[in-house]
């Protein structure tokens, strides 16, 4: 497309089009700013060639309206003379290219044309680029971001945002460090992206934004870099396995019970075999002595300690023995409500305020009811205990009820435990109690864990412990 309101400018245009090859282009004339404008409109041209001075209008205010209205085709502007200025103006006004009429000839018309189509080609090229990489970006199932050299952020995709219940309008307020649950694992990713220039698959704890909820991450990073390979920002991906995780640990739960399990089968089995010839020995030798004073004194302190060994062998395989539950229909709200009354008198003889939550519906769970009651009761009484030093102590039951399961939380505000304990609290025959023998809280997480629930805890020294069980939904 030719737009000139000249017609000898137009001819002479013709003539050197000619030059370079008639086969290869046909054209159209435009005698006037307003026609040239309707068909620009069109976008039916590969190329336009427009004059600056167009009466109605000037060639800029053509090029600007045009873009504007989506022709995108490269467009050159013809001047009458070299203007500096005016041909910065055409570039922003967006235009590929100026060219001034008293330097116009076949080969700078030719060298012009072959230009502006090249770089129409490569701005097409690179935006269907752009285009792509975008929609890897937003559409990717994984979160992606990217942030400049102190870690604020520039951009991230939907998962990302949606991962972590950000909004968009706070995002470029935010830093990747806002994210870290814990201060000194930022710094050692950092460390870890200095000496190596990048980091794949750092697992760190990450928070949710206006949550106490904490996710387990793979974060995987590298750096972007300039003309200059100096770094400009950062871009990186988060993989959330909080899931994995906690499968990985139900799983090794699971087969920590089934070993203490066998290794309980085993010790009973080797201990009550000689167990039982003391006991019938020692009926034996208390029948032959039964007049001697002290040596009935000694055969009954054999045979209480025997009882003693007898009774723990019990209590151990009790604790590991995953016995056919016996399930039923039950609201989850009736056990808890049967577990107070039963711990009612020592709540309220320790002076211990009591707060429910969510206790006044009716849930149906499929459970063993009395074996459930026996976990509760073992985690509220261990509760009370630890909180025998507490001027004001505060039990607190709580119980949400979600989707696909229930979620018990039943938290104190004792002594804690550090983290020590809390590693090996289910540990069985580990106890911190004096005179405890280390089974209960086994006997709790095999409960659980024969519902098909998970139990978590939470605990820090002088502050209190929670108990987090959550119980699947029929």
């Amino acid at each position: 497309m030719i737009i000139d309101d000249d017609e000898e400018d137009y001819m002479l245009m013709i003539d050197y089009i000619s030059e370079l090859g008639a086969e290869e282009y046909s054209y159209e004339w435009a005698s006037n700013f307003d026609m040239g404008s309707k068909l620009m409109k069109e976008a039916r041209h590969d190329i336009y060639l427009i004059d600056h001075w167009l009466g109605a209008g000037t060639g800029l205010d053509l090029i600007r309206d045009a873009t504007l209205n989506g022709c995108r085709n490269p467009k050159i502007l013809l001047t009458g003379v070299g203007n500096l200025e005016l041909d910065m103006q055409a570039i922003k006004a967006g235009a590929y290219d100026y060219l001034p009429k008293t330097l116009l000839s076949t080969e700078m018309l030719e060298r012009t044309l072959r230009h502006s189509i090249e770089r129409f080609e490569q701005s097409i090229l690179f935006e269907n680029q752009q285009a792509r990489f975008k929609n890897l970006f937003e559409q990717s199932i994984d979160p992606i971001y990217v942030t400049d050299a102190t870690w604020n952020f520039l951009e991230a995709n939907d998962s990302l945002m949606n991962l972590f219940r950000l909004k968009q309008e706070d995002l470029y307020s935010k830093t990747l460090q806002e994210l870290f649950s814990q201060p000194d694992t930022f710094t050692d990713f950092i460390t870890q992206i200095l000496s190596e220039g990048f980091v794949v698959n750092f697992i760190c704890t990450l928070r949710v934004e206006n949550s106490n909820k904490d996710l387990i991450c793979l974060l995987s990073s590298s750096p972007i870099l300039d003309f200059q390979n100096r770094v400009t920002g950062y871009q990186g991906m988060i993989r959330d396995i909080t899931q994995l995780k906690k499968a990985e640990k139900e799983l090794m739960q699971a087969e920590q019970m089934n070993l203490t399990s066998r290794m309980a089968r085993i010790i009973a089995h080797e201990v009550r075999n000689p167990l039982t010839n003391i006991n019938l020995a020692t009926d034996e030798l208390e029948y032959h002595i039964k007049k001697l004073e002290d040596a009935v004194l000694y055969t009954d302190i054999i045979k209480r300690s025997s009882e003693r060994i007898n009774n723990l062998i019990t209590d151990l395989l009790n604790s590991t023995r995953f016995g056919n539950p016996i399930m039923v229909t039950c609201a989850i709200e009736k056990v808890l409500q049967d577990v107070l009354i039963l711990c009612n008198d020592r709540i309220h003889l320790k002076g211990i305020k009591l707060i429910n939550v969510g206790l006044d519906g009716s849930t149906p769970l499929y459970v063993d009811v009395e074996k459930l009651k026996i976990a509760f009761i073992n985690i509220i009484t261990n509760a009370i205990e630890a909180m025998e030093q507490v001027k004001e102590p505060l039990l607190k039951i709580e119980l949400d009820i979600l989707d696909k399961e229930v979620r018990l939380k039943i938290s104190d505000n004792g002594c804690g435990m550090d983290e020590h304990i809390l590693k090996n609290l289910f540990e069985a025959f580990f106890t911190a109690k004096t005179g405890g023998m280390g089974l209960g809280m086994t006997t709790v997480q095999n409960i659980i864990l024969q519902h098909h629930g998970t139990i978590q805890v939470e605990s820090e020294v002088s502050k209190g412990t929670s108990f987090i069980i959550r119980l699947p939904r029929p």
